[in-house]
């Protein structure tokens, strides 16, 4: 994510329009990282919809209602399968440039 503040990443991702990236409306020059943020915002979802068994499990008296649901924990692995997915594009989507990259190490 940080690499899309630079005006020249070293990293980033291909330019899908409207896949993986989009254009900035404050700086049309600019490509924003879609498939990055929407990524981020799906994890922070499955990870909220793991916590959720785990939260019902502990409020619950031994012997009492099962904290296994099914369609929670659907939800929760389907959500999983979902990142998954996302994170396989990113990881096809992804763009070094070595002689960027080398500028960037001497930089430091």
């Amino acid at each position: 994510m940080s690499q899309y503040g630079q005006i020249r990443p070293w990293i980033y991702l291909a330019s899908l329009k409207e896949i993986n990236t989009r254009s900035s409306s404050a700086m049309p020059q600019k490509q924003n990282p879609v498939l990055l943020t929407e990524t981020r915002r799906e994890i922070s979802s499955s990870l909220a919809l793991a916590m959720g068994p785990m939260i019902r499990a502990h409020n619950i008296t031994p012997g009492m209602q099962d904290p296994k649901e099914e369609r929670s924990n659907s939800e929760m692995v389907k959500a999983a399968v979902d990142f998954i997915e996302r994170m396989d594009r990113i990881l096809k989507a992804l763009v070094i440039d070595p002689d960027r990259a080398l500028e960037e190490l001497h930089g430091d």
